[in-house]
């Protein structure tokens, strides 16, 4: 008969070494603030504390970003010192990461573990201006959880994580608009575009040569570091 010590996995003899997990939660990043964030993984125990993960997970914002008005309709305000408009839309952003990540598990009692984890993951990522841009990137990630069986191969899990990642690449776009005029003027019909190095939107007549209107506008990251709080549950086999 095989045993283990209380709180620890028996090896493949005689439990599984082979977990699933499915977890949701929400995640804030200083490029696109909150998130919401899922992951399925499986993980394979090496030893009786240490185990290795592969995971897929989806991360997803929906929201209007610098519009400075309503989503789906004309936006108005003062954009950059100067009054004006353009038609509504949304920045949706999404992104899928792979990861690899090493577990640490530190058995309290023979129904509760706690567990460090560090790893890296490879981001596929999506940003829908007026067009979809896709730009992907690497990122490290570490934290803390913890799981608490609840029935036979079955536990709730819970973990929090901070990730370092930087997408590189993003540029911005022209969006057909008009700046109002002075008391007694027509408005202007042309294009405004958002600066991201200076944090304010810029107007240009229709007139002027739109391959000169970006020229002050250089590719832009958006960036996803900070941290994400999942829960979820786990199955052994």
């Amino acid at each position: 008969m095989i045993y283990a010590e209380p709180g620890q996995e028996m090896s493949s003899a005689g439990l599984s070494r082979v977990k699933f997990s499915l977890e949701g939660g929400y995640a804030h990043s200083e490029g696109r603030g909150g998130m919401v964030d899922v992951k399925a993984e499986i993980q394979f125990s090496l030893a009786s504390n240490i185990r290795i993960g592969l995971g897929i997970g989806y991360l997803s914002d929906i929201d209007s970003m610098h519009m400075g008005g309503n989503v789906g309709g004309i936006s108005g305000g003062m954009m950059g010192g100067q009054t004006g408009g353009f038609s509504g839309h949304s920045h949706d952003f999404r992104a899928v990461p792979l990861t690899l990540s090493l577990y640490y598990v530190l058995p309290v009692n023979n129904k509760l573990n706690i567990f460090m984890v560090g790893g890296g993951g490879y981001y596929l990522s999506s940003f829908r201006d007026i067009s979809t841009q896709e730009e992907n990137g690497f990122g490290p990630h570490a934290g803390f959880g913890f799981e608490l069986e609840i029935a036979d191969r079955i536990k709730i899990v819970a973990e929090g994580i901070y990730r370092f990642v930087n997408l590189k690449g993003f540029t911005g776009e022209l969006h057909p608009g008009f700046r109002e005029g002075m008391e007694g003027e027509e408005h202007e019909e042309g294009f405004w575009h958002y600066n991201h190095s200076q944090g304010e939107y810029h107007f240009h007549n229709s007139y002027e040569d739109q391959a000169q209107m970006m020229i002050d506008s250089p590719p832009y990251n958006i960036s996803l570091n900070g941290f994400s709080l999942r829960a979820g549950i786990k199955f052994r086999f």
